[in-house]
């Protein structure tokens, strides 16, 4: 990963595998997750804040999700 100068190949490539593994959590967990502002920063890939859309279709944060979870147990 090089910023602008990443193949778009590369950068295709990336974004797959964060598909994927959004694909992986929702089949384990029943949640929908995304990533709305994933971007490539340097040499980095910039995942931005996570949407997870549970199955009550409540769309929360992680912050949010950790305060569920905190209140439940």
């Amino acid at each position: 990963m090089d910023g602008r100068r990443t193949a778009p190949v590369n950068a295709r490539k990336a974004f797959k595998l964060i598909s994927d593994m959004c694909y992986q959590l929702a089949q384990e967990c029943n949640v929908l997750v995304s990533y709305p502002q994933k971007a490539i920063a340097g040499k980095k890939v910039d995942l931005g804040g996570m949407l997870i859309l549970l199955p009550n279709c409540k769309l929360v944060t992680i912050e949010e999700l950790k305060e569920i979870e905190d209140r439940r147990y």
